[in-house]
């Protein structure tokens, strides 16, 4: 049985966080805007450096995308490295995977140096194939990955696969850890010393002026040279990022098995294969099942995606129970690497965006990129994330999510609909007294048209990933700007 409630097995095992609110208007050398793994690591990265930081949270830090990960630490991307040497060129594929493999040693690292307990653990990472399509691309996958330096071999068959497949790539010494341990832990060095973590302190705009630029939250402003946008998608945007990057939203379930854990991280080449790995934390042990996607210009019911993965994990191990069940959203760059550095129009403004679900290593690649930038050091990788690559669209087309009904009569208690009335798309819902909220539908991002999502409970937005909770207030950007409440006579719009 699925658990009732949408919760990441990281965030269900770790104590919540209480960092203060901004309440004064602060001076600081750079303000870092997101309190994720991205951002989380740049400004430790820029503290070690000797920097002052403020970090900008609009929740919780480490309880976004960062919080519902499947903590992957591997340089092993699914099959990328045929498509990045086709694309960039061997030169620039080697950049991607020294930089990669170097991110896992510095976890290592870092965890080793701050003495931090968070599962830390070293095990191989798998790519699959069950086709023989997929079986040629991952032999020639092998190929160009030994080619860069990856410690990359072509297996046969392993035996903690259990269902028949063609053969495997191999990454030895890959790794898995908590994520949550990880950023809490690194969160703490991080405040203290006229350094800073705000949470609860929404970023609604940036100013920038000369030699400065200005943030400016709900809870006030602040002031610093350099300012990153490390927000997952980026909620300001100079250069048409927002139209180069799309959100894909996928699905986990945490399940507690009656036999051995299968020994490796293990993800499929084809739609519709899932991805597992183990997660051990002292004496308790977890599967991690995932593969179940979709873009967020779908509105999907959750539900079902949940109930695919149950199937699954029930199919293929001996679950005894599922523990925890709980959904991301990832942003997806063009040319399937991150956007990192200067916004494309933009002298002292930064971005972070466009993992494609492996933010684990490439937050650390962000954050090493980001502090070399900030204080003038060199920097061999730059030019294979430089957002300036970028080619900004010449156009943008709204999507209408087409309403249901025209009217709410059979809205059942704690669901949501959108109907246009009057040529008005609005969000309706009823709560759980039977009582009707309504809310504007239009995205107050970029116009779109937001759907509800079911499972979550929210209305999230199909153009670029926004989602808003059954009231309206932003749950994730980029939209910095609730759902504007219309006052709704019920009567009266039965009767129109």
């Amino acid at each position: 049985m699925l658990p009732n409630n949408v919760e990441s097995l990281w965030i269900g095992t770790t104590p919540p966080t209480s960092f203060p609110e901004l309440k004064n208007n602060i001076e600081t050398d750079v303000v870092v805007i997101g309190g994720g793994i991205a951002g989380l690591n740049a400004a430790y990265f820029l503290k070690c450096k000797g920097l002052k930081v403020a970090v900008v949270e609009s929740t919780y830090i480490a309880a976004g995308t960062s919080g519902n990960t499947t903590a992957k630490i591997t340089s092993q991307h699914e099959l990328k490295y045929g498509f990045l040497k086709g694309t960039f060129g061997k030169e620039k594929a080697q950049i991607y995977a020294s930089s990669n493999q170097w991110a896992i040693a510095e976890l290592e690292r870092i965890i080793s140096k701050e003495n931090i307990n968070c599962d830390f653990q070293k095990i191989p990472a798998y790519t699959y194939a069950r086709t023989k399509k997929g079986l040629e691309e991952i032999k020639r996958e092998v190929e160009i990955a030994k080619e860069l330096g990856l410690p990359a071999s072509f297996v046969a068959s392993v035996g903690s696969i259990p269902f028949k497949i063609q053969g495997v790539i191999k990454f030895e010494n890959q790794a898995y850890f908590h994520p949550r341990k990880y950023l809490i832990s690194i969160a703490s060095r991080i405040n203290g010393d006229r350094s800073y973590i705000f949470e609860k302190t929404k970023a609604l705009d940036i100013k920038e002026s000369g030699d400065f630029c200005s943030v400016i939250t709900d809870k006030g402003n602040l002031k610093a040279k350099h300012v990153i946008v490390a927000t997952n998608f980026p909620f300001y945007d100079r250069g048409g990022i927002f139209a180069q990057v799309k959100q894909i939203r996928s699905y986990v379930l945490a399940c507690e098995s009656e036999s051995n854990l299968p020994q490796g991280m293990f993800i499929g080449v084809g739609d519709g294969d899932i991805s597992f790995r183990p997660h051990v934390s002292g004496k308790k042990k977890w599967l991690i099942v995932g593969g179940v996607h979709h873009s967020a210009e779908e509105n999907t019911d959750a539900n079902n995606s949940y109930q695919k993965l149950e199937q699954y994990s029930r199919n293929y191990f001996d679950v005894a129970t599922i523990d925890y069940k709980w959904a991301a959203q990832d942003s997806m760059s063009q040319d399937r690497v991150p956007y990192i550095g200067h916004f494309p129009l933009s002298n002292r403004v930064f971005v972070t965006t466009g993992y494609g679900a492996w933010g684990m290593t490439t937050s650390f690649v962000s954050a090493r990129l980001l502090t070399e930038q900030i204080t003038g050091e060199e920097s061999t990788w730059k030019d294979l994330y430089d957002p300036s690559r970028l080619k900004v669209a010449a156009g943008f087309k709204k999507h209408i999510i087409k309403e249901e009904s025209s009217d709410f009569m059979d809205l059942e208690t704690d669901k949501g609909k959108v109907i246009n009335q009057k040529g008005k798309q609005i969000a309706f819902y009823r709560d759980k007294t039977g009582k009707i909220n309504a809310i504007s539908a239009v995205c107050t991002h970029m116009g779109c048209t937001v759907g509800w999502n079911s499972e979550d409970k929210s209305w999230d937005c199909p153009c670029h990933g926004s989602r808003f909770d059954k009231t309206g207030k932003v749950i994730n950007g980029p939209a910095v700007e609730d759902l504007p409440k219309l006052e709704v006579d019920e009567e009266t719009i039965l009767k129109d």
